[in-house]
């Protein structure tokens, strides 16, 4: 690595994805938590479909990361 500057923006910004993406999931999590309670005459979200889209970003924002940890890394 060429700085640790660069290192703590790195680590930094994944600090702050995945903060992001946990509260994504537990906003997911607590609207399928108030549907079950929520009355009949509103339309109910698809719970996988809402769970996927919060959960496919994330992993690919998983892989960017890993790659781009593994060339900053290759750097001279």
């Amino acid at each position: 690595m060429r700085s640790p500057l660069g290192a703590a923006l790195f680590w930094a910004s994944v600090a702050v994805c995945t903060f992001a993406h946990l509260a994504i999931l537990r906003s997911v999590a607590a609207d399928r938590r108030s549907v079950a309670q929520g009355s009949p005459s509103v339309p109910h979200p698809r719970g996988v479909a809402e769970l996927a889209w919060a959960i496919i970003p994330a992993v690919g924002l998983g892989v960017v990361f890993w790659f781009t940890w593994r060339a900053i890394q290759a750097l001279p």
